[in-house]
């Protein structure tokens, strides 16, 4: 009789598991809204002159207060700006860079920077407070082409473009910036600008009576325009008026102070609406317009700083940077 064997065959199965995020610092940044992108509207046309040389910046944005907020991290850790991180080329003829806290970056030579904001996080699954970073930021254009390499109008699209991104690394939990309403035009003209009188004197001025605001005098200067284009072409032309190394600015409408005499201080006026040229801001100079030859009128109006006066010269200058528009 044939035995019956029963057999039985125990098979183990070990498993291993293990948690896929364990060492894994998760963490995410975003605009300070709760929202991953921040759009600026910038709605600016900025236009090339054609002798503009290679390297020139042609074009600055005001600058904006900013601020982003990060969290969800089980260490501390820096945050770092990722400049163009969508690798966006504009071609051979300009270059778009980013101004942070005053600083000037272009993608094509910093990738990052970083911003060496540390913030104590916390582990997943508790209740974390986010921290947050302030900063200032502005936006350029560089012309990349030499000059006289134009010899019609193109139109570059600078619209959704994002100039950087914050966060630790490159990945979907940064926070990131979207420019929209910027475009470049290469014009192939050129406009030649002067100032007429480029220096003002007051003469001689008595000081009695001096009260604090009180006006002394009004002298009038002239900026003259004319472009050097066959044919006529629309542009306008805005300005940034800034102090010069031997004045300094006070007030919130900008009063410029000679260094070596503050009794004194001068205000710029746009005479055809009678309003004050704000310092550091830009504004209009030549509208957009078509033809070859323009003008702005312009008015220095010095006042009195002081009831007590300081004798002597005073000598007080001011730079006026122009952008076609």
């Amino acid at each position: 009789m044939k035995g019956i064997v029963n057999a039985m065959v125990i098979v183990l199965f070990v498993f291993n598991v293990s948690n896929a995020n364990a060492g894994v610092e998760e963490y995410s940044c975003d605009a300070g809204s709760g929202s991953p992108i921040q759009s600026l509207v910038v709605n600016a046309v900025v236009n090339i002159p054609n002798s503009a040389a290679a390297g020139t910046i042609v074009w600055r944005a005001p600058e904006r207060a900013m601020n982003y907020n990060c969290w969800r991290g089980a260490e501390a850790f820096s945050t770092y700006y990722f400049f163009n991180p969508k690798n966006k080329n504009f071609g051979s003829e300009i270059e778009v860079g980013v101004t942070i806290n005053g600083v000037d970056y272009l993608p094509s030579s910093t990738e990052k920077y970083a911003h060496s904001f540390a913030s104590k996080m916390c582990g997943n699954g508790q209740s974390c407070a986010n921290s947050y970073a302030s900063y200032r930021m502005s936006m350029f254009v560089v012309k990349k082409s030499n000059s006289g390499s134009t010899s019609k109008t193109k139109v570059i699209d600078i619209n959704n473009y994002i100039p950087y991104e914050i966060g630790k690394d490159k990945n979907s939990s940064n926070t990131s910036v979207r420019i929209t309403g910027l475009e470049a035009n290469l014009l192939p003209c050129t406009s030649t600008v002067i100032i007429i009188p480029n220096t003002i004197d007051f003469g001689e001025i008595r000081s009695t009576g001096a009260t604090p605001e009180l006006e002394i005098q009004r002298e009038n200067f002239t900026l003259s325009e004319q472009r050097d284009c066959q044919s006529a072409s629309t542009y306008g032309l805005n300005g940034v008026l800034r102090p010069a190394a031997n004045a300094n600015l006070y007030g919130s409408m900008g009063t410029l102070v000679p260094k070596d005499n503050d009794s004194v201080g001068i205000s710029i006026f746009d005479v055809e609406n009678n309003t004050p040229v704000r310092f550091n801001n830009e504004f209009v100079v030549i509208p957009k317009v078509g033809t070859i030859s323009n003008s702005k009128q312009f008015e220095a109006r010095l006042k009195w700083r002081t009831k007590a006066p300081k004798a002597g010269r005073f000598n007080a200058g001011a730079v006026l940077d122009v952008y076609y528009k």
